[in-house]
C-alpha cells in the first residue's frame, strides 16, 4: 500500500529488532498494553503469525514508514479473538491496529493509514464491519477513531478498553 509520502510494507521476521524498540518506547508503550511492556518472544510470535498469513486474506501487518523520517510505527489488521477475550459479545470479525512513534505524532498519518485499511478491510476484501479497541487513557486515539468514522458500540473495565466499529455503509 502507498499513502502521499508514506510506505506501508508487510512486516517480516527482519523487523523484529525495530518493532521491539518501538514497542519498548516509553511514550508508545502507555498506550500500548498498558504500559505492560511485551516481551521480545511474544512480538516474534506475532511477526511470525503474519508470515504464515495467507496473501489473500484481509489481515496483515505494515510497516509505517515515510520518506523524511524512516520507519514510524506499525499498522495492521487482525482477527479479533483477543478483543473477544476481552469482551465476548463482540462476535467474530476483524480488528484494526496502529501505533506510531512520538515523532510521527500531529502529521495525519495514523488517519491515512487507517483510511487506507479501512478501505482494504471493507471495500477491497469484502468485510462487513472493521473494529477498533483503545485503552482508555489515550485520548488522541479516541478523536482519531471518530474522525474515521468509527462509533463507540462498549468498553471494558479492566483492561480499560474502548471498542469502536465501522460498518459498510
Amino acid at each position: 500500500m502507498r499513502l502521499p509520502g508514506v510506505t506501508l510494507t508487510p512486516a517480516s521476521a527482519n523487523d523484529l529488532d525495530r518493532l521491539c524498540e518501538f514497542l519498548w518506547h516509553a511514550d508508545v508503550r502507555r498506550f500500548l498494553c498498558d504500559g505492560y511492556i511485551l516481551p521480545r518472544d511474544v512480538v516474534s510470535r506475532m511477526l511470525a503469525r503474519v508470515a504464515h498469513l495467507d496473501p489473500g486474506v484481509a489481515i496483515g501487518l505494515w510497516m509505517i514508514e515515510t520518506e523524511s523520517d524512516g520507519y514510524v510505527g506499525y499498522c495492521g489488521l487482525e482477527d479479533v479473538t483477543v478483543a473477544r477475550a476481552i469482551h465476548p459479545t463482540i462476535g467474530s470479525g476483524v480488528q484494526l491496529q496502529i501505533a506510531l512513534h512520538p515523532r510521527a505524532w500531529g502529521r495525519g498519518l495514523a488517519k491515512q493509514a487507517i483510511e487506507a485499511l479501512t478501505d482494504h478491510a471493507l471495500h477491497r476484501c469484502g468485510l462487513q464491519r472493521l473494529l477498533a479497541c483503545v485503552y482508555e487513557p489515550n485520548e488522541r486515539a479516541h478523536r482519531l477513531m471518530l474522525r474515521c468514522r468509527f462509533s463507540k458500540i462498549a468498553g471494558t473495565a479492566d483492561p480499560k478498553l474502548v471498542i469502536y466499529e465501522r460498518r459498510l455503509p
